[in-house]
């Protein structure tokens, strides 16, 4: 049992004040990462990631198929910045290869 700051510690996945995100492996061992602006208006939320596979990897955004950014992960941990309009949310979707053989 760990108290909501412990898991706040623990989570592969944070944001900038300004965004959430919440990520999971999918059927096809992608991660799939969902990152929200909580703010009113454009903002640029920065996610930072962590155990990461080592390498570089082109995340796409789910709905349109484009890649989003070239992110390069290093001792399992990345970041990048998603711009995001008003309250917007975005799912991001990076390749199997970016998730270590658990």
């Amino acid at each position: 049992m760990v108290t909501p700051e412990q898991a706040g510690q623990l989570t592969p996945t944070r944001t900038s004040a300004n965004g959430m995100a919440w990520g999971f492996i999918d059927q096809e061992g992608r991660l799939v990462v969902l990152v929200t602006n909580l703010a009113r208006g454009e903002s640029a939320v920065r996610l930072d990631l962590s155990g990461l596979a080592d390498g570089t990897y082109a995340p796409t955004d789910a709905l349109t198929g484009d890649t989003v950014a070239q992110v390069t992960a290093s001792g399992g941990a990345a970041q990048m910045i998603v711009n995001l309009a008003d309250y917007d949310t975005r799912v991001l979707v990076f390749p199997a290869a970016a998730v270590p053989n658990l």
